[in-house]
């Protein structure tokens, strides 16, 4: 597991020293009402290293869809857009002069009507993220978790965040959006967990194409 910190003496690209830090949160069915890369209906993707700022980004730790992704869903990734923003030597996405914009496309499931849960873990280093730009199609994080800090002086802080939204499930791309306060900001690890849950009329509905395609398929 990659963990960095920038050390006082050096805010360049490359400049980091590890620390012990926090696990992201996993979806376990205690914490979450789901298991990760189990329960039907749920996806996941993890990212510790970046290879281009402007993508492809297949996530690196790992990726999982328990279930069938929407026609035309987009793949997990993440881009990063700002002046002179790079990939740092460690694998992050970092940017010492302006501010950076981060995008990431999650696929979905498109289900009639139901609601999904994201989950969006994300340790940055530096300064942090505007929360006034963190947005879902328009939607707000229901819930905010700091789950870990580590103060770095006048240089900001390494800090682990949980952001919780909950959004409707029609929806066949996730695409979330957020920008830094300012420059000298650094992208160090992502984890995307979502559970998508119908109502009980779509969940007959959906019973229903899925017993019709299979009797097809045997047909």
């Amino acid at each position: 597991m990659k963990s960095t910190l920038f050390t006082v003496a050096a805010m360049s690209a490359g400049s980091f020293a590890s620390v012990a830090m926090a696990d992201f949160h996993v979806p376990n069915g205690i914490n979450y009402g789901w298991v990760r890369g189990v329960t039907p209906g749920s996806t996941y993707a993890q990212w510790e290293s970046f290879v281009s700022i402007g993508g492809p980004n297949n996530p690196d730790v790992g990726q999982s869809v328990v279930g069938t992704l929407a026609a035309g869903a987009q793949p997990f990734n993440v881009t990063a857009a700002g002046a002179l923003t790079v990939v740092a030597g460690s694998g992050n996405l970092y940017s010492g002069f302006a501010p950076t914009a981060v995008t990431m496309t999650v696929p979905g499931f498109n289900w009639p009507a139901g609601t999904t849960t994201l989950l969006l873990q994300v340790r940055t280093v530096g300064t942090e993220i505007n929360g006034a730009t963190l947005n879902i199609g328009g939607v707000v994080p229901t819930t905010v978790t700091e789950l870990s800090r580590i103060s770095m002086g006048a240089q900001g802080a390494q800090v682990e965040t949980l952001y919780r939204f909950d959004l409707p499930s029609d929806v066949s791309t996730y695409t979330v959006l957020f920008s830094s306060v300012t420059s000298h900001f650094s992208v160090d690890r992502v984890a995307i967990d979502t559970f998508t849950v119908p109502t009980p009329g779509a969940a007959v509905v959906l019973g229903l194409a899925a017993f019709g395609a299979a009797r097809r398929r045997r047909a």
